[in-house]
């Protein structure tokens, strides 16, 4: 294409698109963009949210998952205190299904202390 042409071509483009743009409103303004609230949590743990890490310290979050932050840090925690507890548990047999009941370690080895094995084994 020579250069002539490739002018008339932009030329029409142009006028195509100014045709279709519509002139903008009186009285209107473009949209403000809000910044959310954000809030100062202290995480125990490290969490990450949509790939975007959090904690563990002091941390300026997003109002909105503050709490959801601070409700999975309780959950965190928890679950690594329960790890490196000593934990013992009895299954009962109560009616039609049986029951999982969490005791303290020394009753379920007094309990235990007393109970038939499961099985006996002879060897000839």
């Amino acid at each position: 294409m020579k250069k002539a042409e490739i002018r008339a071509l932009l030329a029409r483009i142009e006028a195509k698109e100014a045709r279709q743009k519509k002139p903008p409103r009186s009285g209107t303004k473009k949209p403000v963009k809000v910044k959310p609230k954000t809030v100062s949590i202290h995480l125990r743990m490290a969490h990450r949210i949509n790939g975007i890490p959090y904690g563990p310290g002091q941390v300026w979050v997003p109002e909105a998952i503050a709490a959801v932050l601070r409700e999975n840090d309780a959950r965190a925690l928890e679950g690594e205190r329960l790890l490196f507890i000593q934990q013992a548990h009895l299954i009962e047999l109560t009616g039609s299904s049986p029951r999982v009941r969490s005791v303290p370690p020394t009753l379920f080895d007094e309990l235990m202390s007393g109970a038939l094995p499961l099985a006996i084994s002879e060897e000839a």
